[in-house]
């Protein structure tokens, strides 16, 4: 009797060792970093927020609060914490989520590619102004995307300089003729490079009229062929999904004072899809997942201004559903960046 009672105790011991997990790990989902502070000056805390396909969370602590840490300064690829002035920074990487301590100043580059640059434009023309605002090619570090002025106007446009120190005019946004109305400034400014399609970027047209209405405008200008399109249009600088097929930003809406809406738009329909009220969209490394900082404060000053309401959520881009990913912080949160790519 007692070897049948084992033998079959055995057996639900192994039928339940071989079930699948159900529990949510860093392994089956995609990771985003959290910045969270209890108050305005109390030390920050930083986790690591693990999303799967059904929307369920994991949280992991890479920095508490107690370790009296605060962010000095950010980047697209590094967090750096201070905690005195006696010690050294540490810094957290956004893909990896590896802590560090920063023992060395970082050595500067042997060669200024920005002054070699300078130096070639500058053999072949006269500006009123620049060049400046230096963008490499992704794929062609030697080769470069520069704002200028033209020798006699000061409206700054964009201009190539290819591998060969040939210098192309790429945009031609300016007073022109008897244009209506009459110009007070006018500039072309880059704004990003397409993933998967580094010929192509973004860029902004800034044009102010005599009565100083701005009238703004993005394009997408492609260098395979020097053709430049309108793009759809958002207040804040949009940033591309990993595929280069959706642009996700923010639009204000009709209300006064106007509000930012977060949107994204395919490119090639222009089909336009409302997320709410949020900023600062960060899409993950697969793409299915947008990520954005909560925003729902109708104070507006400007293009530039996001008054994030210290929540972040993030969208299912397949089904469109929306998560908090901040659930369960407490405190004041914002988005560090996602994990991995």
């Amino acid at each position: 009797m007692m070897k049948k009672y084992i033998c079959a105790f055995l057996l639900l011991v192994l039928l339940w060792t071989t079930q699948p997990s159900t529990q949510t790990t860093a392994s089956n989902g995609e990771s985003v970093l959290l910045l969270a502070r209890a108050t305005a000056t109390s030390p920050h805390a930083l986790y690591q927020i693990t999303v799967d396909e059904q929307g369920h969370l994991t949280k992991t602590t890479l920095l508490t609060a107690s370790e009296g840490y605060t962010l000095v300064n950010r980047t697209p690829d590094t967090l750096d914490f201070a905690r005195s002035a006696d010690e050294p920074p540490l810094r957290i990487l956004v893909k990896t989520g590896e802590r560090f301590i920063l023992t060395d100043e970082p050595t500067p580059p042997a060669d200024d590619p920005i002054q070699a640059w300078t130096s070639q434009i500058l053999e072949q023309v006269t500006p009123l102004s620049g060049p400046r605002d230096f963008h490499p090619l992704p794929n062609d570090p030697t080769s470069v995307i520069f704002s200028m002025t033209g020798p006699t106007d000061n409206y700054l446009n964009l201009y190539w300089l290819d591998s060969a120190d040939t210098i192309h005019p790429l945009t031609t946004v300016q007073k022109t003729g008897d244009a209506s109305p009459q110009l007070l400034s006018a500039s072309a400014e880059f704004l990003n490079w397409r993933p998967a399609n580094f010929f192509q970027f973004l860029y902004r047209a800034r044009q102010r009229d005599l009565q100083g209405q701005d009238h703004n405008e993005l394009r997408l200008y492609s260098l395979s062929d020097f053709s430049d399109t309108p793009a759809p249009y958002f207040g804040k600088t949009p940033i591309w999904s990993p595929d280069g097929n959706w642009l996700a930003g923010e639009r204000l809406n009709d209300s006064t004072p106007p509000l930012y809406i977060l949107w994204r738009v395919e490119l090639a329909t222009e089909q336009a899809m409302e997320i709410g009220p949020g900023c600062n969209p960060l899409w993950s490394t697969s793409g299915d997942w947008l990520a954005y900082d909560g925003h729902d404060n109708s104070q507006w000053q400007g293009y530039t201004d996001c008054y994030a309401n210290g929540r972040v959520y993030a969208q299912n881009i397949t089904t469109g559903d929306i998560i908090e990913l901040s659930a369960h912080i407490g405190g004041f949160v914002l988005q560090a960046g996602w994990m991995g790519g």
